[in-house]
């Protein structure tokens, strides 16, 4: 099922979603709303591709798969004890614009 959540929504309960998150074009916040698309496996692929593409077309850009939320928050975890939210949001706007984990001994 295709839905809007927050991104605090998916830091807080990363299970609770399922698919490939896109972004808003813009500043990102805790509270920013995003998609999550799921692929549906039954559907034609021309028309999972079509969908693809009309969000984009909205300003929707395709970011990571659910699986990589939850490695950055695993990430951030074993390198601080009990992140904050401020934290774990640092560190996944951080792999969404380096395709890389935050190492946290250097800040």
């Amino acid at each position: 099922m295709n839905h809007t959540i927050s991104i605090k929504d998916i830091l807080t309960n990363p299970e609770n979603f399922d698919g490939w998150l896109y972004l808003p074009t813009g500043d990102l916040a805790l509270g920013t709303n995003c998609f999550v698309l799921k692929q549906n496996l039954d559907a034609d692929p021309d028309w999972n591709e079509q969908l693809k593409h009309q969000l984009i077309v909205q300003g929707w850009k395709p970011i990571i798969p659910n699986e990589e939320v939850e490695d950055v928050i695993e990430n951030t975890k074993a390198q601080i004890d009990n992140p904050t939210l401020e934290q774990l949001f640092k560190a996944f706007v951080f792999y969404c614009e380096n395709d890389a984990f935050m190492e946290w001994d250097n800040e």
